[in-house]
């Protein structure tokens, strides 16, 4: 078994805290991760940004919607992928997701109600 990369061996650790956060605390260790200013191909990292940057930069809604579609049956991120269904689900984020998809708001709703 070869020695792991930096990179490698940031994205187990990120992947473990994405996946073992208390869901209060994913704000705060999404910021974190974010804070590092390294892009990790890991989908710890995909969905610490994605939830960064829609509940703390209030940007990147469409990209943070098709992160939560990427992983919304990934079990392993299970809390990760609720939070950030959660963030996305208002009014505004509901407006430009549902425009972006060419649907309503009530089925962006609908597929909310799906996950968790």
């Amino acid at each position: 078994m070869g020695k792991m990369s930096n990179s490698e061996y940031m994205c187990r650790y990120i992947d473990e805290l994405m996946q073992n956060a208390n869901t209060k605390n994913f704000k705060e260790i999404s910021t974190d991760i974010v804070k590092l200013n390294t892009e990790y191909n890991c989908a710890g990292y995909e969905l610490a940004k994605a939830i960064y940057n829609t509940e703390v930069g209030k940007t990147e809604i469409i990209g943070s919607y098709e992160t939560l579609k990427k992983y919304k049956d990934d079990h392993a991120f299970k809390n990760a992928v609720i939070k950030l269904k959660n963030v996305l689900d208002n009014d505004e984020s509901i407006r430009m997701i549902s425009e972006h998809e060419n649907t309503t708001r009530v089925e962006i709703k609908n597929y909310f109600k799906e996950i968790g």
